[in-house]
């Protein structure tokens, strides 16, 4: 689904396009520095501020924007408004026990981080002891409610994650063996406008600027109305072709669902024989047949204007992104160019090989609704045998 999805936005909206972030008040800045009204920040879509792009670089340089436009302290508050696509957070058919992690964050006109929050899990100090569990991201509403125990060394690690969404009570059951390396567990956050706000409040306070209200949500805490003596500060993404490699090689759900409602949740003149529920492919309802996914490969590839950052965009078999394990050492390695999917009982790689002779085949291999003694391993080893052929075709030798 990300193909149909980033397809459609290079047609639509083209490889150039961007988000746009905005940031208004409710009252002019006075000669003295001083708002006495609230600090709006409306979000477009942009999925790169944050933790994965940037760390804090783009809000700090708001907030030195807020700062060179003449502001030293805001009376008011700092609100984030996310309202700009409507409706749910949550795809059509996502499934409720994927929502407490990071690749199902709720979807949002204004995030950071990705809408994720990062936990640190580390063993505690002898067996039988709590695992110490640390909130990474001060600015995460989210009250963890830690059950991890520490066991003997060499025992298996052990994790779940139960949380309802719009619940702001995480709770982490497990194990942990003991001398185990501390690692990072992602977790999707309940509001996104209200996390982005709470981030950005910090950004000001850090550049000088006093805050003497709260950071808040639209959504909870509407603003008034924006004056348009006020401050008027515009924010772009980078462009869709360099959004395009995230999306593509890490295959981030979120980044998918934000292009998805940038084009208005409709994806069917992009591939016929196609149901989108979503941008992503996280829901089950989403359904597109293997001679759509080939016209649409196809077309990419055929036309000047996308082939190059759409192939570019793809994972590189044993080289990077979601392929940079797979089919390293093999003749397809550095020479497959293609897209991974996968959720439960599904496996799918559709893209390019490139052949031992220069020659370009493409391909769609789907796999639906396998179990039993078939293992998604199975059907991967299956795939990748069958990529490796392709490799290796030659005309020369027919």
């Amino acid at each position: 689904m990300k193909l149909v999805t980033l397809a459609a936005a290079a047609e639509r909206l083209g490889w150039d396009f961007r988000f746009p972030t905005t940031i208004r008040s409710t009252t002019p800045v006075e000669p003295d520095g001083t708002l006495r009204g609230d600090l709006v920040v409306i979000g477009g879509g942009d999925p790169t501020i944050g933790r994965r792009h940037d760390g804090q670089a783009t809000l700090a340089h708001l907030a030195e924007r807020v700062w060179q436009s003449g502001v030293r302290r805001v009376e008011g508050r700092v609100i984030g408004d996310g309202s700009a696509f409507g409706g749910t957070a949550f795809g059509e058919g996502w499934q409720w026990d994927d929502l407490p992690f990071s690749y199902a964050a709720p979807v949002s006109a204004l995030v950071y981080n990705e809408n994720t929050a990062e936990f640190l899990v580390a063993p505690g100090p002898s067996a039988g002891a709590r695992a110490q569990v640390t909130l990474v991201d001060g600015a995460a509403d989210l009250e963890v409610v830690n059950l991890i125990t520490t066991v003997a060394t060499g025992a298996a690690r052990r994790l779940s994650i139960d949380r309802t969404p719009d619940d702001l009570r995480v709770t982490i059951r497990g194990e942990i063996p003991l001398g185990y390396t501390p690692f990072k567990q992602s977790l999707a956050i309940a509001d996104p406008p209200a996390y982005f706000a709470r981030a950005f409040r910090q950004a000001l306070v850090a550049r000088g600027i006093t805050v003497v209200g709260a950071a808040r949500s639209s959504v909870t805490d509407p603003p008034g109305r924006l004056d348009e003596r006020g401050l008027a500060l515009r924010h772009q993404s980078p462009p869709l072709r360099d959004m395009a490699a995230t999306l593509m090689k890490v295959s981030q759900n979120l980044y998918a669902e934000v292009l998805f409602n940038a084009l208005g949740k409709s994806l069917s003149e992009t591939a016929t024989d196609a149901v989108a529920a979503d941008g992503s492919g996280l829901s089950r309802y989403d359904l597109i047949s293997a001679a759509a996914l080939d016209a649409l490969l196809s077309r990419m590839f055929t036309s000047p204007a996308h082939r190059e950052p759409w192939v570019a965009s793809l994972p590189i078999a044993g080289v990077d992104g979601t392929l940079e394990r797979r089919m390293k050492g093999t003749p397809a390695e550095g020479r497959v160019f293609a897209k991974t999917g996968s959720i439960a009982y599904v496996r799918a790689l559709s893209g390019y090989a490139r052949t031992s002779d220069d020659q370009w085949l493409q391909f769609v291999i789907l796999a639906n609704n396998f179990a039993g003694k078939v293992t998604a391993a199975d059907v991967d080893r299956i795939t990748e045998q069958a990529v490796n052929l392709l490799v290796q075709f030659s005309r020369k030798g027919r």
